[in-house]
C-alpha cells in the first residue's frame, strides 16, 4: 500500500512539474470567482434596498408615529401595532412591484450556485489531468470538453450533499463516515466518466475499509492548507494545487487496490 509520505512525494514532484499549467487554470478560476463576487455584491445591494423599501412601507402603513416610545404604549396599542405591522409586511410581500425583485434575487442565487459548481468541476478536472504521471497536454480550452457534463456534476453534488446531511441529522459521526465514503465521488465522475449514482457507488467501493486511513490523510491535507494560509495566504498558491494533486494520487492509489 502507498503511504502518505510516498503520495506526498509524488504529488510535490507533479505539482512542481505542472505548476505553470495550474497557474493557467487558476486565471480562469479567478475570473469565475470575480464573477461570483460581483453577483454577491449585487445581491447584497438588492437586499439592502429591499429592506429599506419594506421599512418605509411599514412606517407609512401604521397609525402610530415612528417617534413614539414602545414602552409607553398600552397593551391594547401594542397588540394593534403588531397587527398593523404584520398586515403591512404581508401587503408589501404580495405587492406586484416586488415580483421583479424576487425573480432577480432567485436568478442571482442560481447563477452563483452554478458558477461555484463550475469552479469545483474545473479544479477537479484540471488536477485530474495534471496528477497523471505521464506527459500531459493541457491548454486554455481543455476544461471546456467537460462543460457538457456540468448538469450531471450538479446532480452528483446534490445527491452527495443530501446523503451527508441526512446521516448528519441522525448523528454527527455517521455524517462524517458517509462524507468520507463519498468523498471521491467527483473524482470518479471525472476520471471514469461515470454518472452521478455510479460515481457515488464507486467511491463507496474504493473507500471501503479505508475510513481511518482517509480520515488521517484528509486531516494532514487540511494542515497543509492551514500552513499555506498562515504564510500570508501566498503559500496557498502552492498548497492548493498540491492538495488537489494529493487527493487525486489518493484516488488513484485506492482505485488500484480494488
Amino acid at each position: 500500500m502507498t503511504t502518505f509520505k510516498q503520495l506526498f512525494s509524488q504529488s510535490r514532484a507533479l505539482t512542481r512539474k505542472h505548476y505553470h499549467y495550474y497557474l493557467m487554470s487558476m486565471l480562469w478560476i479567478i475570473l469565475l470567482f470575480l464573477g461570483t463576487t460581483f453577483l454577491q455584491m449585487q445581491l447584497w445591494k438588492i437586499f439592502t434596498s429591499y429592506q429599506q423599501d419594506m421599512k418605509s412601507f411599514i412606517q407609512k402603513s401604521i397609525s402610530i408615529d415612528g417617534k413614539t416610545q414602545m414602552d409607553t404604549l398600552q397593551p391594547a396599542d401594542q397588540v394593534k401595532l403588531d397587527n398593523e405591522i404584520t398586515q403591512a409586511s404581508a401587503s408589501f410581500l404580495r405587492s406586484s412591484d416586488n415580483y421583479k425583485t424576487y425573480i432577480t434575487i432567485v436568478s442571482i442565487m442560481i447563477a452563483s450556485i452554478l458558477i461555484s459548481f463550475v469552479i469545483q468541476l474545473w479544479i477537479t478536472h484540471t488536477s485530474y489531468i495534471l496528477s497523471a504521471t505521464e506527459q500531459v497536454s493541457y491548454t486554455w480550452t481543455s476544461f471546456f470538453k467537460q462543460m457538457h457534463r456540468i448538469g450531471g456534476f450538479l446532480f452528483l453534488m446534490i445527491l452527495q450533499s443530501i446523503a451527508v446531511l441526512l446521516w448528519t441529522m441522525v448523528f454527527i459521526l455517521p455524517g462524517i463516515f458517509i462524507a468520507i465514503r463519498l468523498s471521491l465521488s467527483s473524482y470518479s465522475f471525472v476520471a471514469e466518466n461515470h454518472g452521478a449514482r455510479a460515481s457515488m457507488k464507486h467511491s463507496r467501493s474504493i473507500t471501503g475499509g479505508n475510513f481511518w486511513r482517509l480520515l488521517g490523510y484528509y486531516i494532514l491535507i487540511g494542515i497543509i492548507q492551514v500552513i499555506g494560509a498562515f504564510a500570508l495566504f501566498i503559500g496557498m498558491a502552492w498548497t492548493i494545487p498540491l492538495g488537489q494533486t494529493l487527493l487525486w494520487r489518493i484516488y488513484r492509489s485506492l482505485d488500484t487496490w480494488v
